[in-house]
C-alpha cells in the first residue's frame, strides 16, 4: 500500500497530545479542576464576604497561590501548541511531501530529502487516535502519519497489518 501525504504543525499538535500518557492527562486535568476551585474561592471571600475583615485576609493570603495556579494552567494548557509549531518550523523535512509505503516488512518513508526504512520489530508503541496514528520507534520520540492520508479501505487494511506486526503495543 502506497500513501501520500504533507505534515502539517496541527499534524505535530494532535501527535503530541496522543503521546501524551494517560496519567499525565488526568494529573492535568485534576490539577485545572483545583485551580479553578481556588480561583472560585478568592472571587467568593473577595465578592460575598468583603465586610469580615477576616476572610479579606483570607482572600489576600489566596491571592498568589491562585495566581501561579492560573499563571500554571496557562502555561501548560500553550506549551503542546508552542511546542508542535517549534518542532514543525525547525524540521524542514516535515514540510516536505511524504510517500509511504506500507508492507509486510514495515514502513518506507521517502521525501525529497530522505528515504527511511523501519522494520515491524523496531516499533516500541504505536498508538491511534482521531485523526492520525503516532508510532513510536523509541520510547520518548514519535512520529506522526495522518489518517486523511488514507482511504476508507486503506485505513482498515493498514489497522490490521499494526495489529498483527506490532502486537500488544498498538492502542486505539
Amino acid at each position: 500500500m502506497e500513501l501520500h501525504y504533507q505534515l502539517t504543525a496541527g499534524d505535530y499538535l494532535k501527535a503530541i497530545k496522543t503521546a501524551r500518557s494517560f496519567g499525565v492527562k488526568w494529573f492535568f486535568r485534576i490539577f485545572s479542576v483545583f485551580a479553578f476551585l481556588m480561583l472560585c474561592i478568592e472571587v467568593y471571600l473577595m465578592m460575598f464576604l468583603h465586610s469580615d475583615p477576616r476572610a479579606q485576609n483570607m482572600a489576600l493570603n489566596l491571592r498568589p497561590l491562585v495566581i501561579f495556579l492560573v499563571i500554571w494552567v496557562a502555561f501548560v494548557s500553550l506549551l503542546p501548541r508552542l511546542s508542535a509549531r517549534s518542532q514543525f518550523r525547525g524540521t524542514p523535512v516535515a514540510n516536505l511531501p511524504v510517500t509511504l509505503t506500507v508492507s509486510e516488512e514495515g514502513l518506507r518513508f521517502r521525501t525529497s530529502a530522505n528515504d527511511t526504512s523501519i522494520n515491524w520489530s523496531a516499533f516500541v508503541k504505536f498508538l491511534e487516535s482521531k485523526d492520525s496514528f503516532v508510532y513510536f520507534a523509541s520510547a520518548k520520540a514519535f512520529n506522526v502519519i495522518p489518517k486523511r492520508a488514507f482511504t476508507p479501505s486503506q485505513l482498515q487494511a493498514f489497522r490490521d497489518i499494526v495489529r498483527r506486526k506490532v502486537s500488544g503495543l498498538f492502542r486505539t
